[in-house]
This record gives C-alpha cells, structure tokens and sequence, in this order.
C-alpha cells in the first residue's frame, strides 16, 4: 500500500464506490486521537457512521477494505510523539518542490549522541 489517499484510491484500496470516500479518509485521518487504538476505532466507527444510512447499498467488503486502508494509513503515517500529524509533511518524492529527504538527511538533525542521520538513500529506502 502507498502512503496517500490518492495512492489508496488509485490502487483500489479505497473504493470510488463509496460516495466521498477521500473526503472522509482524510477527515478521519486528520482528527486527533490519544493513541493507535483509538484512531484505529474512532477510524472504523466513523466510516460505519457515515455510510450507516446507506448500509443496503454499501458493499461491506469494500467498507471493510476502506476501514482496513485508512487504519493503516494512519499507522504508516502519524506519529504523534513524534509530533507528526497527517499532512505535516508535504508529498516530498522527486525532490523538485522541497528538499525532500533532505529535509532531515542533511547532515545537521543529529541524537542526543551526536551522531547525524545519515544521507545514503539506502539508509530507509533499503531496510528490510
């Protein structure tokens, strides 16, 4: 799964079937929860909300996907003791609008050790 809603939705993981559903990805996926868990259930119980009053019509497994989709979303991209939200960072592939990676490789984000992040792609684009 890619990191996006349009990803989501171009994938298929995000069903177009179901009316306005970026919208409401991105909804649940900006609100602030306490922790994974309740995101996680604050995610699958606000999808069943919206699409309650049309459940005849709204193919379970595609909501199921659609739930599945977001929570994972959330997971592989909030963090909030990291102090990182949904949309904190903006799209940064290609590196032609921003600094992309480089806004934290750069040589100067170091532990409290000292020791820098390093700048070799392979450093998160290859790690198992």
């Amino acid at each position: 799964m890619e990191g996006t809603t349009p990803e989501a939705l171009a994938a298929g993981q995000l069903s177009p079937s179901l009316p306005f559903v970026r919208r409401e990805a991105v909804r649940l996926l900006t609100a602030e929860y306490s922790d994974e868990a309740a995101a996680s259930e604050a995610i699958a119980s606000g999808f069943r909300a919206v699409y309650a009053a049309t459940q005849a019509s709204v193919d379970q497994a595609v909501l199921s996907r659609t739930i599945t989709t977001t929570q994972q979303l959330y997971r592989s991209n909030v963090f909030p003791v990291m102090k990182v939200t949904w949309g904190t960072y903006i799209d940064n592939l290609g590196h032609t609008t921003s600094n992309g990676c480089f806004r934290c490789h750069d040589g100067s984000h170091v532990s409290s050790s000292g020791k820098a992040i390093e700048a070799d792609c392979a450093y998160c684009h290859d790690q198992p």
